[in-house]
């Protein structure tokens, strides 16, 4: 998936905008937020998911999703390789990710 593709998919969920955070292009459902951009690099996705869910990614998913690198990794902290990724699994995470975030009658409206 393409940067493009990643914002617009993103800013289709109910009640996105975008930001900024760290100069990156931020992805926020009520002022919260769900997904970076280009974090921590090019291509690349932070995100965060309960300890649990990034434990399930991490064995099901290597070399796409990776665990972040600094102590936000162990609270769920995650980056996504939009190279590795098929657009499926994007889609998924990121709805997972949006769903954290959003309120719960809102979450509730978008299926996983």
């Amino acid at each position: 998936m393409t940067d493009d593709a990643f914002r617009a998919f993103a800013l289709g969920f109910p009640e996105v905008s975008q930001g900024e955070h760290s100069d990156l292009p931020t992805f926020l459902v009520r002022g919260r937020r769900f997904a970076t951009l280009g974090w921590p690099g090019p291509g690349k996705v932070a995100f965060v998911l309960d300890p649990e869910e990034q434990a399930m990614l991490l064995a099901a998913c290597p070399g796409v999703v990776t665990r972040a690198s600094n102590a936000f990794g162990l609270k769920g902290h995650c980056e996504l390789d939009l190279s590795a990724a098929d657009e499926a699994t994007v889609r998924s995470i990121i709805t997972r990710a949006w769903r954290r975030v959003a309120p719960a009658r809102l979450a509730r409206s978008v299926e996983v």
